[in-house]
Parts: structure tokens; sequence; C-alpha cells
């Protein structure tokens, strides 16, 4: 449907590399470290102690934020609600071919 995985963190990418290795990830990520967590600052998910909340985020090709769900921590979030709300992008076309 035209979209791009990319997970982001807080961490560095030196530690973010062999933790993608370690669980057999196959979309980049990318490291929110420095200025410390301005992305996900400007996003709204950068907690008070300096790490970002679990979440999905579906972007669409303008920039502009077209679902947002935040996780607790220690639950790995459910793809199935971003599938949904990407699947109504395409429905619509506001998807690039």
């Amino acid at each position: 449907m035209g979209a791009e995985v990319i997970g982001m963190s807080t961490d560095n990418v030196d530690s973010l590399v062999p933790w993608s290795e370690q669980l057999g990830l196959t979309f980049p990520l990318a490291g929110d470290f420095w200025p410390h967590g301005l992305v996900v600052l400007q996003y709204g998910l950068l907690r008070p102690e300096g790490i970002a909340d679990r979440a999905m985020v579906l972007v669409d090709p303008d920039g502009k934020v077209r679902f947002i769900e935040i996780y607790p921590a220690s639950q790995l979030p459910p793809v199935e609600p971003v599938l949904e709300a990407l699947q109504k992008l395409a429905d619509e076309g506001s998807l690039a071919a």
C-alpha cells in the first residue's frame, strides 16, 4: 500500500543495531538520540523521564499524522489497527502509488 515501517527509539544507533539484530527485525530503526527525543517530543510521545512512549504512528505522504495509538511499555502493539488505518488511506487514494 505504499507504506514504510520505521522503528524509532530515543536510544543511540549503536545500541539499536545489536538489539535489532537480536530480534531479527527487517525494518530500519531510527535513533532519536540527539537532540534527545526531539522527534518523539514533536509527536507528543516523550515521557518526562526521557524515554519514548510505545506507540504506532501513521504519517501520510504529506506529513500529516493520520493514526496514533499509545500502548503500555509491557504490551506489544497490535498491528491490526494501523493496517486498518492504512487500508482506509489507500481506499481514499491518499497514498502514493
